[in-house]
């Protein structure tokens, strides 16, 4: 990628009229003495506006004549920075740094510390010219060459700002966290980033907790804005599930280690035990399990009838992996969210919480179930038609990122997000639940 700087500043000499009055030179040596004059200062300006440490503050021009200013942040300053004008996009290798850890982790979860090819036909990305590093060092040390920088929103704010910056880099924002849970000032990087790439459904780059993919074309289906979901079968039924019912002997089950939430869903479930029983695994109950391994989600199978999917706050599109694991077994979620699960999951695969005025209300329709097993098993339709991939699944996220980068439209048009935090944390989360706990 490459972009024309204009810079507007015109270099004047203007001649010191007291000097001049004092001493006089012939002509031709004061036109001498006025070149050499002007050639130093403009090898002056050259070295300095060329060197790849910037200064404490450094202006740059855009196309327009507009100044925009780029700072350190010793003392906690924001840096404001405009990117515009055109962007030529060139077919050879897009180079990404991950500037900070991801939840302490160099890699990413893409499991190699220098990702690529390989990684990208994983997911059959139909773009394969990308390279994904955490090493700062690559490419003669000098960051400016790479094409974007991605940077973990809530890790960021223990790490120092990159000292010089590139007119064509792109800047990430990346988040798999609630905006509750995000508690750096955002306001500082005014004009900072360029892209973001979250959870919601409107990131330029989706960061997607699992993915719903088509049994017959291997195609995602979910999370989407618009998912394209099969007709509910309201006359499905299975044998081998009606067995499967039958054999459950506990009722409600809760993996859980973060006790004390903002959505409040600890009082929600104390609420829920007062009517039925609810079996708590992990820190914040007395039964134990090792919740991220197959044998722990194989138990949802075997023992229970419902899984709760409770999440810790009520944010716009903030749905984790706590319905995809479950999903992947024959369980069915309570969901308890502040978004459109229909938009993630399917239909009809999932009790929403939400859907009921009174946890009585909740949870008469739960005994309503578990007394018709023929209605219950009708939650399992669609597993004749999607399959789940959960957490982790970033390989298609890079494969996102790699695409855009690809794409010479998108790369042409502005990215710039004035306001980070207003986009990020502004009318995002809502902690009054419909249900009444």
């Amino acid at each position: 990628m490459s972009r024309s700087v204009k810079f507007s500043d015109k270099i004047k000499l203007v001649p010191d009229n007291d000097v001049h009055r004092s001493y006089s030179l012939p002509k031709r040596k004061l036109k001498f003495f006025f070149f050499l004059v002007l050639m130093t200062i403009i090898i002056l300006f050259f070295c300095t506006s060329h060197r790849n440490v910037l200064p404490e503050k450094l202006t740059f021009f855009n196309e327009s004549h507009s100044e925009q200013v780029f700072t350190d942040n010793e003392n906690d300053t924001y840096i404001d920075y405009n990117i515009s004008g055109e962007m030529s996009v060139k077919n050879s290798t897009k180079n990404i740094l991950f500037w900070t850890r991801f939840f302490n982790n160099t890699d990413w979860y893409t499991g190699e510390e220098e990702a690529g090819e390989e990684v990208l036909k994983s997911v059959q990305c139909p773009v394969t010219n990308c390279f994904f590093t955490h090493n700062k060092e690559l490419l003669d040390g000098d960051i400016t060459k790479f094409d974007a920088i991605a940077f973990h929103g809530p890790e960021f704010r223990t790490k120092p700002l990159p000292t010089v910056r590139s007119p064509d880099q792109l800047y990430i924002f990346v988040s798999l966290e609630s905006p509750t849970a995000v508690i750096d000032d955002l306001t500082k990087y005014k004009d900072f980033y360029n892209l973001t790439m979250t959870y919601r459904l409107d990131s330029d780059i989706e960061f997607d907790y699992g993915k719903v993919i088509s049994i017959d074309t291997e195609k995602v289906i979910a999370p989407s804005k618009n998912p394209n979901w099969h007709d509910i079968d309201e006359d499905f039924y299975d044998e081998k599930l009606m067995e499967m019912f039958k054999k459950k002997k506990s009722n409600i089950a809760w993996f859980v280690s973060n006790c004390f939430t903002r959505s409040r869903r600890s009082i929600l479930v104390k609420k829920m035990q007062n009517l039925t029983t609810v079996d708590i695994y992990g820190q914040c109950g007395p039964l134990k399990c090792k919740v991220d391994t197959q044998e722990c989600l194989d138990m949802l199978t075997s023992d229970y009838k419902f899984y709760l999917s409770f999440e810790n706050s009520l944010c716009k599109d903030y749905i984790t992996e706590k319905i995809y694991r479950p999903l992947t077994q024959y369980v069915i979620p309570i969901v308890f969210n502040g978004g459109n699960t229909t938009l993630f999951a399917p239909p009809k695969s999932f009790i929403n919480a939400n859907d009921y005025d009174t946890v009585e209300d909740l949870v008469n329709y739960l005994e309503f179930l578990n007394n018709n097993p023929k209605e219950y098993i009708k939650y399992f339709w669609w597993k004749r038609y999607y399959y789940i991939k959960s957490h982790p699944v970033y390989q298609y996220t890079l494969c996102e990122l790699c695409t855009k980068l690809n794409d010479e439209t998108f790369m042409k048009s502005s990215h710039r997000y004035p306001d980070i935090n207003a986009w990020y944390k502004n009318d995002m989360c809502d902690q009054n639940a419909h249900i009444k706990f």
